[in-house]
């Protein structure tokens, strides 16, 4: 095998502007090929991906409630109160709108009031045949004999006379029998548990604070989009709390907390990276007498990298930027090698020699790290699959640059050493390398010792099963959260059951089997409350049947 690295090595020695242009083609492709690959910030990867998983991500990604942004208007002190907060909510949802509207934002909720809880009963007359049954139209009977309809008749001309009977109009005019009241008590199985309360027609929590509802026209998981509506928000709340000092301002999401974690994952993966190459620089710079050996120790890194985002663009096309920022510990492994190489060339006679020696141990070192890491190509976790092929590729990359390229690199180099004696860093290094640890008794029975200590408290080691813990959450979001827990869950966390198919019709009978069981599970204590749209959900059997009996009962 060293007599095909050697011919390689032959074979570019007598034509250097054919390496050098065969070095920056190659660096050239890989760069553009590696710039084409996207990058997901998506935390949920780490998840293994089964075929129920990519149900549940297929569907939650498609839950437009996760993309929402909830913006909190809060009375700073006793003075200021939830009407106060209003117009302040009001002008920022207009401002905000003004903004973005036409270009981040879908749409922006501040007013929850008539209009749309008007559009639920005219869905249920609309398709009132569908939700009566057998039971009902013996009720109808009833409705239809003459003393029940002249006592309703009067019961409906009572409540027009009470002041209330402007909100009751519509309702009588419409169904002046009450014969879809039943249906419209469905309407409550839709409705969440909830320390909220409407105030002017917006939603309000229990402190007093008013909710702004805004949807992002882009997905969480749109980071750079995203990050854009984020610092306008945070722009405007800047604005405002020298404009209304009466007013605390807070908001939250999930494409918020998206947004910072990109952010954070970007800047740690830079300062790990940062520091590594810091940490290497001042090594190589007291280590080496070669001015670039830094060059020649980076470059075979580099390669690696690049080698490996151009191949994933052809096998993944995307890649999780927490595999890739997982990475940067990949950068001691592959720095070894070409360190490894440089040193060695200090103690051979020529290049030749140093590949004869160099080969073997690059090869079988590399392969038995490579199919270390190519392992994680095997598990279900998507980050943990871009972690290992991120991984593999790379030290492929660097131990062929080691190998071939590397040895003309040094040779051209030779003219720029300062001095032909090791450094004292590498003396100290092959100095303390050269002790016989065997034969210092003190230290194995450390060594033992506290591998013992180690083995017996293995098993007090404890492992996060808190997914929650994955992301990054700035402290400011806390209250924001907390806040709206306490509104909406009351201390419990929300579970979301979804109903999968081959058609809408299945769904739909698992989805209503679904109910059944959280209702059942409701009776036993097991769940507090469910919120669940079974009754307005008909299948189609069900749907022909009903219709048949309005047809024929009219």
């Amino acid at each position: 095998m060293s007599a095909f690295f050697i011919s390689i090595y032959h074979f570019f020695s007598s034509r250097r502007w054919l390496l050098f242009a065969f070095i920056v083609c190659l660096f050239a492709v890989f760069g553009v090929l590696a710039s084409k690959v996207s990058y997901e910030e998506d935390i949920t990867r780490f998840v293994p991906t089964t075929a129920d998983s990519k149900n549940v991500a297929s569907v939650f990604g498609h839950l437009k409630v996760k993309d929402k942004v909830m913006v909190l208007f809060t009375p700073a002190d006793s003075n200021a109160t939830s009407e106060d907060m209003v117009p302040i909510a009001d002008r920022f949802a207009a401002e905000l709108d003004s903004v973005l509207g036409k270009t981040h934002i879908q749409k922006i909720t501040s007013d929850v009031g008539n209009g749309q809880v008007a559009s639920y009963p005219d869905f249920i007359y609309t398709h009132l045949p569908l939700y009566l049954d057998s039971a009902d139209y013996r009720h109808i009977d009833t409705l239809l004999l003459p003393a029940k309809m002249a006592a309703k008749m009067e019961w409906n001309n009572d409540q027009l006379m009470m002041p209330t009977g402007m909100f009751m109009k519509d309702y009588i005019v419409r169904d002046p029998l009450g014969l879809g009241l039943k249906q419209m008590a469905k309407l409550q199985e839709l409705q969440v548990e909830g320390s909220y309360q409407m105030v002017d027609d917006h939603l309000a929590t229990a402190d007093g604070s008013i909710l702004l509802f805004v949807a992002p026209r882009y997905p969480a998981n749109n980071t750079v989009e995203n990050g854009i509506l984020v610092d306008t928000i945070e722009g405007l709340i800047d604005r405002y709390a020298a404009l209304y000092p009466n007013c605390n301002i807070g908001f939250y999401g999930g494409p918020v907390i998206s947004v910072y974690n990109a952010r954070q994952i970007f800047t740690d993966m830079m300062t790990t990276m940062g520091f590594a190459l810091l940490l290497i620089s001042v090594v190589i710079f007291f280590a080496f007498k070669n001015k670039l050996s830094f060059i020649h120790i980076v470059l075979p890194v580099a390669f690696g990298g690049l080698f490996a985002l151009a191949v994933l663009y052809f096998l993944r096309g995307s890649l999780s930027i927490i595999a890739v920022g997982a990475g940067s510990a990949i950068l001691g492994v592959l720095l070894s090698y070409s360190i490894h190489v440089v040193a060695h060339r200090e103690n051979c006679s020529n290049m030749e020699q140093l590949i004869d020696e160099m080969w073997q141990p690059l090869t079988i070192g590399s392969f038995t790290t490579i199919g270390a890491f190519f392992s994680l190509t095997f598990t279900k976790s998507e980050v943990l699959q871009d972690f290992g092929w991120f991984a593999s590729l790379s030290i492929i990359g660097a131990t062929v640059f080691c190998l071939l390229f590397l040895p003309h690199l040094l040779q051209i180099g030779e003219k720029y050493v300062v001095s032909d004696k090791p450094s004292r860093l590498l003396e100290w290094v092959e100095k303390f390398t050269s002790i016989d640890f065997s034969r210092k008794k003190w230290l194995v029975a450390v060594i033992v010792l506290t591998s013992l200590a180690g083995l017996a408290l293995s098993n007090r080691v404890s492992f996060s099963s808190d997914l929650n813990a994955l992301g990054y959450q700035p402290e400011k979001f806390n209250r924001a959260q907390a806040l709206l827990d306490s509104t909406f869950q009351k201390g419990s966390k929300s579970v979301y059951f979804i109903a999968v198919a081959d058609s809408a019709n299945d769904a739909i009978l698992q989805y209503e089997a679904m109910s059944q069981s959280l209702a059942s599970l409701k009776q036993k204590g097991d769940v507090r409350q469910f919120s669940s749209a079974h009754s307005l959900l008909v299948d189609t059997a069900t749907q022909q049947r009903r219709l048949k009996l309005w047809n024929d009962y009219w």
